[in-house]
């Protein structure tokens, strides 16, 4: 994630400081996470607007301890997301060597083999083995070498990791974007979504047509902050009620036909994106060789 980031923001830059893609040129158009966490990382976690999609995520389902508390990217519109059995190692491999985590590995290969990346396959070696059960693992609780899991006095499973209730769920991360803008998209998809989904869309297609409708917004900014967000009766279009009480309004079928990477740009616009990249890039050609390979 943080080298797309670091790729959109100063480009591509050789030792001796020449550039070779600017700041912002370069698209990503394969993009996978393994049960992305957050733990111990500091800084913006949303995916960059240079990241064309479609990005695949991969969930672990049976992750509840609270250092591995996963991120959820489902708000933002270039994400499909996957979930799959098992614990954070158990889908992103250190268990079984052909057990869920083999999975996951092909699924993944072939999704970038699909965008054009040039991987060879996933040797058989290493392949899921479906003849066999696999084993999924928490490693949340005490077990004993049967692997049955140890009680507390009073009964209750032994825990060997701080637990996150389920209630908790996972931390949501929007799309690169502005603070301003991300409540905006919240409140739009808050708005929007039970009736769009009333009418058939997915949540993908609810968080689609939700940026769609923040990006007209932001376009007509001088008219104030959306205050809501409406669906029209027909169920065709929907707008942005703006806070001198203008509408801006975004048909649904438009929405959804356009690029989420479009609506991303125009609400994140390449030359300010990487404005600081571009600074970065601008000192880095007064430092010498040797300095830059620290």
């Amino acid at each position: 994630m943080r080298f797309a980031q670091l790729v959109n923001e100063r480009g591509l830059v050789t030792a001796d400081g020449t550039v070779v893609a600017p700041p912002g040129s370069v698209a990503v158009t394969g993009m996978a996470l393994i049960d992305p966490v957050a733990t111990g990382v500091q800084g913006e976690m949303g995916i960059p607007s240079n990241v064309k999609g479609p990005v695949l995520v991969v969930e672990g389902n049976d992750e509840n301890r609270s250092h591995f508390r996963p991120l959820y990217y489902g708000d933002d519109p270039r994400v499909t997301t996957v979930q799959h059995p098992g614990n954070h190692v158990g889908v992103g491999g250190g268990y079984d060597r052909n057990g869920t985590a083999a999975n996951v590995l092909e699924g993944v290969t072939g999704y970038l083999q699909n965008r054009g990346v040039p991987l060879t396959d996933v040797p058989q070696a290493l392949r899921f083995d479906p003849s066999k059960r696999p084993q999924i693992y928490t490693e949340g609780y005490a077990t004993a070498r049967n692997g049955e899991v140890l009680p507390n006095p009073d009964g209750t499973p032994k825990s060997v990791w701080p637990l996150d209730e389920a209630k908790l769920g996972r931390i949501a991360v929007r799309p690169h974007m502005s603070e301003t803008h991300k409540a905006w998209l919240e409140k739009a998809f808050q708005d929007l979504s039970p009736e769009l989904k009333a009418r058939g869309l997915s949540d993908g297609q609810c968080a689609q047509a939700s940026l769609a409708c923040v990006s007209a917004a932001a376009e007509n900014a001088q008219w104030g902050a959306p205050e809501r967000f409406v669906v029209s009766k027909d169920g065709a279009s929907m707008a942005a009620v703006q806070q001198d009480g203008r509408f801006t309004e975004v048909g649904v079928g438009k929405a959804l036909q356009t690029s989420s990477s479009e609506y991303l740009e125009r609400l994140n616009p390449p030359e300010q994106d990487v404005q600081q990249g571009r600074a970065l890039t601008a000192e880095m050609r007064h430092i010498p060789v040797p300095q830059l390979a620290r």
